[in-house]
């Protein structure tokens, strides 16, 4: 097994880039891993042992990412089971927020539990994802 570590820092305060990883119309925006790539659904029930659905489409291909929230701690970490075909059924998703000021946040993102397989296209989505997220309104 292996495992992604991502960092950027973020133009948002360290609220609202973790809230919008628990807002539906936000995760719409962000959470397109490959150009070309839209949200058909997202689900959420953003609470310690809550689940989520997240349906990704590239072309004709639904691709259902979904998992179970297993800390969420407010405007500071976030972690999450993150199961998928590509990911596989055992990998975890923890992110950290670290305030660097009123709208500057550095956003670690560390994803265990990768096949060595996947690690290069997880790599790959996070990077898109994480930026995305960046473009985020205040």
């Amino acid at each position: 097994m292996t495992y992604v570590h991502l960092e950027r820092i973020v133009p948002l305060s360290a609220k609202r880039a973790f809230e919008a990883w628990l807002d539906p119309e936000a995760l719409a925006v962000f959470m397109c891993a490959a150009p070309g790539m839209t949200i058909r659904k997202v689900e959420l029930d953003p609470r310690v042992g809550g689940a989520f659905l997240i349906v990704m489409t590239l072309g004709e291909r639904d691709l259902p990412h979904r998992g179970e929230y297993l800390e969420i701690e407010p405007h500071t970490r976030l972690a999450f089971t993150w199961r998928s075909h590509h990911a596989g059924e055992d990998s975890r998703v923890t992110l950290t927020f670290e305030p660097l000021g009123a709208r500057k946040t550095r956003l670690i993102l560390e994803h265990f539990g990768l096949e060595e397989s996947a690690r290069e296209s997880h790599v790959a989505g996070w990077t898109r994802i994480l930026d995305l997220a960046g473009t985020l309104a205040e």
